[in-house]
Protein backbone atom coordinates (compact mmCIF):
# COMPACT_ATOMS: atom_id res chain seq x y z
CA UNK A 1 0.00 0.00 0.00
CA UNK A 2 1.62 3.48 -0.71
CA UNK A 3 1.63 5.89 1.56
CA UNK A 4 1.34 9.94 1.83
CA UNK A 5 2.34 12.74 4.42
CA UNK A 6 -0.73 15.06 4.15
CA UNK A 7 -0.09 18.26 5.63
CA UNK A 8 -2.31 20.82 6.06
CA UNK A 9 -1.39 25.01 7.34
CA UNK A 10 -4.33 26.82 9.11
CA UNK A 11 -5.14 29.78 11.07
CA UNK A 12 -4.96 29.03 14.75
CA UNK A 13 -8.54 30.30 15.07
CA UNK A 14 -9.51 27.41 12.89
CA UNK A 15 -7.98 24.98 15.12
CA UNK A 16 -10.84 22.91 16.82
CA UNK A 17 -12.90 22.90 13.59
CA UNK A 18 -10.21 20.82 11.90
CA UNK A 19 -9.42 18.91 14.87
CA UNK A 20 -13.07 18.18 14.30
CA UNK A 21 -13.70 17.59 10.79
CA UNK A 22 -10.82 14.90 11.18
CA UNK A 23 -12.52 13.55 13.88
CA UNK A 24 -15.94 13.86 11.69
CA UNK A 25 -13.76 11.67 8.81
CA UNK A 26 -12.47 8.87 10.75
CA UNK A 27 -8.78 10.44 11.50
CA UNK A 28 -7.87 9.22 14.32
CA UNK A 29 -3.92 9.76 14.41
CA UNK A 30 -1.98 13.08 13.51
CA UNK A 31 0.39 15.35 14.70
CA UNK A 32 0.29 19.44 15.55
CA UNK A 33 2.56 21.71 15.34
CA UNK A 34 0.40 24.29 17.10
CA UNK A 35 3.06 27.51 16.20
CA UNK A 36 3.69 28.48 12.65
CA UNK A 37 4.67 32.16 11.47
CA UNK A 38 4.23 33.20 7.75
CA UNK A 39 2.50 34.69 4.96
CA UNK A 40 0.45 32.93 1.98
CA UNK A 41 -0.86 33.77 -1.27
CA UNK A 42 -4.07 35.52 0.01
CA UNK A 43 -3.66 36.16 3.39
CA UNK A 44 -1.95 38.90 5.85
CA UNK A 45 1.13 37.87 7.05
CA UNK A 46 0.76 35.64 10.69
CA UNK A 47 3.85 36.78 13.14
CA UNK A 48 2.13 36.85 16.02
CA UNK A 49 3.21 40.74 17.06
CA UNK A 50 1.43 44.05 17.23
CA UNK A 51 1.78 44.82 13.46
CA UNK A 52 0.96 41.29 12.25
CA UNK A 53 -1.40 39.16 14.69
CA UNK A 54 -2.39 35.79 14.61
CA UNK A 55 -0.57 32.44 14.55
CA UNK A 56 -0.94 29.58 11.87
CA UNK A 57 -1.02 25.35 13.20
CA UNK A 58 0.30 22.32 11.16
CA UNK A 59 -1.26 19.28 11.03
CA UNK A 60 0.38 16.41 9.50
CA UNK A 61 -1.52 12.55 8.99
CA UNK A 62 0.34 9.73 7.53
CA UNK A 63 -2.56 7.97 5.25
CA UNK A 64 -2.66 5.82 2.27
CA UNK A 65 -3.59 7.91 -0.92
CA UNK A 66 -7.31 6.67 -0.86
CA UNK A 67 -7.86 8.41 2.31
CA UNK A 68 -5.31 11.52 1.65
CA UNK A 69 -7.10 11.98 -1.65
CA UNK A 70 -10.39 12.46 0.41
CA UNK A 71 -9.34 14.37 3.23
CA UNK A 72 -7.82 16.23 0.87
CA UNK A 73 -11.38 16.75 -1.22
CA UNK A 74 -12.85 17.76 2.16
CA UNK A 75 -10.45 20.68 2.99
CA UNK A 76 -10.72 21.86 -0.70
CA UNK A 77 -14.66 22.78 0.55
CA UNK A 78 -13.09 23.96 3.64
CA UNK A 79 -11.22 26.61 1.77
CA UNK A 80 -14.32 27.34 -0.12
CA UNK A 81 -16.59 27.87 3.13
CA UNK A 82 -13.74 29.24 5.23
CA UNK A 83 -11.49 31.82 2.57
CA UNK A 84 -9.97 33.62 5.93
CA UNK A 85 -9.05 31.19 7.44
CA UNK A 86 -6.06 30.18 5.20
CA UNK A 87 -6.17 26.46 4.61
CA UNK A 88 -3.04 25.55 2.94
CA UNK A 89 -2.35 21.59 1.93
CA UNK A 90 -0.15 19.27 0.18
CA UNK A 91 1.03 15.48 -0.03
CA UNK A 92 4.45 13.58 -0.07
CA UNK A 93 5.39 10.77 -0.53
CA UNK A 94 5.87 7.97 2.53
CA UNK A 95 8.68 6.22 1.37
CA UNK A 96 9.04 4.35 4.87
CA UNK A 97 7.73 4.40 8.46
CA UNK A 98 8.30 2.62 11.71
CA UNK A 99 7.19 -0.70 11.61
CA UNK A 100 4.33 -0.82 14.21
CA UNK A 101 2.85 2.37 11.98
CA UNK A 102 2.62 0.11 8.76
CA UNK A 103 -0.51 -1.70 9.85
CA UNK A 104 -2.72 1.56 10.42
CA UNK A 105 -5.06 2.97 8.14
CA UNK A 106 -8.21 5.26 9.10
Amino acid sequence: MKMKALHIIFADTFGDEMIAEMKHMGVTAYTIIPELFGRGLSTDPRFNNHVWPGKNMMMIILCDEKSAARIMERLNTLREENPVEAIVFWTTPLLDISVHDKKITL
